[in-house]
């Protein structure tokens, strides 16, 4: 004889699974979540604070106004 199922919990188990298969195809196609988005654009400030913080500039460069070494080519 077999396992004594109770139908009415395998249906709601089916639909739960089919509820997250179409909740995660949903994240896919809409992309990331707000939180999601806050939690990288403050990585990614961090990350510039860091490096900005960590910068090294040479003074003839600040009083030639060239930021970086790069010399304005635009006068070619």
């Amino acid at each position: 004889m077999g396992e004594i199922v109770n139908l009415r919990r395998v249906r709601k188990q089916r639909a739960r699974a089919d509820a997250a298969r179409e909740a995660e195809q949903a994240r896919l196609s809409h992309g990331r979540g707000k939180a999601e988005r806050r939690q990288a654009r403050a990585i990614i400030e961090a990350q510039a604070r860091v490096l900005d913080g960590a910068r090294v500039e040479d003074e003839r460069h600040l009083r030639e106004g060239v930021s970086g070494g790069v010399e304005d080519k635009t006068e070619l």
